[in-house]
């Protein structure tokens, strides 16, 4: 009996290595591929932020008081956040309809 689990045991191991490396074969390149673009992307958005972030501390710091409460009787708190995030939802657009392009010229070249 312990001959018999042995082979089966051996046959699904030799049946998922063969599997995970056709798949590495195949599929190896892209994930690595998307591992650095999906790096690259996470790296842009950190540095857009925190540039935001350093010039708005930079600007808090140039700006006089009176200016900064004449600001709060006119904007809201929270209207730099607001504006941060109206802008990268603008560049993200932007990024999408450059790849939608992209893959629209892909497919016209396919067909």
């Amino acid at each position: 009996m312990v001959l018999i689990w042995n082979a089966l045991r051996w046959l699904f191991v030799g049946i998922f290595s063969y599997a995970i490396d056709r798949i590495a074969k195949r599929y190896g390149p892209a994930l690595i591929a998307l591992g650095f673009i999906i790096t690259a992307i996470v790296a842009a958005v950190t540095a857009y932020l925190s540039l935001m972030f350093s010039m708005i501390d930079g600007l808090n710091k140039t700006i006089p008081q009176v200016v900064i409460d004449v600001w709060g009787w006119v904007m809201p708190g929270n209207a730099i956040p607001c504006l941060m995030l109206l802008l990268t939802a603008k560049g993200l657009s932007w990024f999408t309809k450059q790849g939608l392009k992209v893959l629209e010229v892909r497919s016209k070249a396919v067909s």
